[in-house]
């Protein structure tokens, strides 16, 4: 009984962290997510209202649960191995049979966060989401520990072989994750987040507002701004997932009141239109969206960028690519890790979009830049892999310029890997329709109705 009343009392004081929020957000740091010095905003950040999306967002069923949860059952297995992960579900059945209260403790520990997670998340099961998620395996992974030592134990009380053999087995469990996992952790030269930080601010004009689109583009910004003091004027609006700046504090209390002091996506073209009419700071975005401005304004590429302009402004001439410097830029180093290669991915996407810009201006070979463009996007593809919510994405590139053979193909094979995507299918349906009225494309360049992911 103690021990539980201890456990309870544990978890209790564990929640009292909760208390710092509000202290350190009065403090103003450079993140300030959610702005927690207010109840309501406490409340709010956390609970995670930002992310309620996620729990309607996906089809839901048992099949669909289990499934979630064998993507943890393999997480488990590659972690430690085959051979060690079941020796330590053994140590926790010998565990059971002494402790079993104590046994079911622990596994319940481990389970509510995977299941809890699964349900709550109602993860897709591509690349991105399992990224995501991998980390919710981790109470396993400490219970597991505690079942290999379990193990160990039991073998050590067989005698002076058993200890021996105990004993082996304790250094292989040390050793054989460090060998086989040590490549891929070992960050001792990861310069991608950095160099792809940098060379953003370097494709920024002084006092420029930049929106990213990713965590990477956000956060190696804040980072080399906040630790080394690297271009300072830049403002991101983009430090917490939704759009923040003192500068919509000029808003008409109306347009306020709408958009919330947290907006959702879905208010963020009207809030940019608003900064591009009411102030002259140039603007860049990672990626381009349709802006409700009241005079058109188009996009130009600027390196891993594209700048938006205004009527009477004109783009740089520059060739950003020639100014990157880049450490590790290359398939071969990217470790199997995620980050690096959403980087390659998005240098090739980049690439592909800015070609496609150019096939719309007078005078040029339009079939020359589409293909050049199309061999980038396979370049991405192949950097990514050919998963369906990058498939989707690549389709959606190609119908914004008209390429709908192209796109089609990209959706279908989308949906060939995931059935019930339904953004890939609403966009087949949409190609299907455009290919059969042939209507002519937005002539500003911008993205049309079709859905990214």
């Amino acid at each position: 009984v103690i021990t539980y009343v201890s456990c309870c009392l544990i978890a209790a004081a564990a929640l009292l962290i909760y208390l710092y929020l509000p202290v350190r957000s009065r403090a103003n740091p450079p993140l300030d997510w959610g702005n927690p010095e207010t109840l309501a905003n406490a409340v709010r950040h956390i609970r995670r209202v930002q992310y309620d999306f996620m729990f309607s967002q996906y089809p839901r069923s048992a099949g669909r649960f289990l499934g979630q949860m064998a993507v943890y059952g393999r997480f488990w297995l590659s972690e430690f191995g085959p051979g060690f992960s079941l020796l330590g579900a053994a140590g926790l059945a010998v565990l059971g049979r002494r402790r079993p209260a104590f046994t079911l403790l622990l596994l319940a520990s481990a389970l509510l966060v995977l299941g809890g997670f699964s349900f709550w998340q109602n993860f897709e099961q591509t690349r991105e989401w399992l990224w995501v998620m991998r980390v919710f395996g981790l109470p396993a992974y400490y219970v597991t520990a505690v079942g290999m030592g379990c193990a160990l134990a039991w073998i050590a009380n067989r005698g002076q072989t058993g200890f021996r053999t105990a004993l082996c087995l304790g250094l292989l469990f040390v050793l054989v994750p460090v060998v086989l996992h040590y490549e891929r952790n070992d960050k001792s030269d990861y310069y991608w987040a950095r160099d792809y930080g940098a060379n953003i601010l370097l494709t920024l004009e002084k006092d420029a507002i930049y929106i990213s689109e990713s965590d990477h583009g956000s956060f190696s910004v804040l980072y080399l701004q906040n630790v080394y003091g690297i271009r300072p004027d830049v403002e991101n609006l983009r430090k917490y997932g939704y759009l923040e700046s003192p500068l919509f504090r000029e808003m008409p209390d109306s347009m306020r009141d709408r958009t919330g002091p947290f907006p959702p996506r879905r208010h963020e073209p009207e809030m940019i239109a608003w900064l591009l009419e009411h102030t002259d700071r140039p603007v860049y975005m990672a990626k381009p969206v349709r802006l409700p401005t009241a005079e058109p304004v188009r996009y130009v590429p600027a390196g891993l960028l594209f700048r938006v302009l205004r009527p009477g402004e004109a783009p740089q001439d520059q060739d950003y690519w020639s100014l990157y410097q880049w450490r590790t830029l290359s398939p071969d180093n990217t470790r199997d890790d995620y980050t690096a290669e959403v980087i390659l991915y998005e240098i090739e996407l980049a690439r592909a979009q800015a070609l496609l810009m150019l096939s719309r201006e007078p005078g040029e070979d339009a079939k020359l830049h589409q293909a050049g463009a199309l061999g980038h996007i396979e370049a991405a593809l192949e950097m990514y892999g050919r998963d369906p919510v990058v498939l989707n994405n690549a389709g959606v590139l190609c119908a914004r310029y008209g390429l709908y053979d192209e796109a089609g193909a990209y959706f279908e094979e989308a949906l060939g890997t995931l059935p019930h995507l339904a953004e890939a299918r609403r966009n087949l349906e949409r190609v299907r329709e455009r290919m059969r009225s042939r209507r002519p494309e937005n002539s500003t360049g911008g993205p049309d109705n079709m859905n990214p992911i």
